[in-house]
């Protein structure tokens, strides 16, 4: 894990809780089950999207990684 993970995996977590919320409302499931599942739902998709997701930027960036004779941030 590392920095932009722990940034991008909320964010996706909540964008797709969000959009399955949204669905089964307009599904008409308004029962907890409907909340429940979408949570459920949101973080086993969101958690590896999230990783799949900075490993695919990092490995696309030319200047990853940091070269060695500077410090990062």
């Amino acid at each position: 894990m590392d920095r932009m993970y722990v940034l991008f995996a909320p964010i996706a977590i909540m964008s797709l809780g969000g959009a399955f919320v949204i669905a089964a409302l307009a599904l008409g499931a308004v029962t907890w089950v409907a909340f429940v599942g979408s949570a459920i739902a949101a973080l086993v998709i969101g958690v590896p999207f999230s990783y799949w997701m900075t490993r695919r930027i990092k490995r696309k960036d030319p200047g990853y990684p940091p070269p060695t004779g500077r410090p990062t941030l």
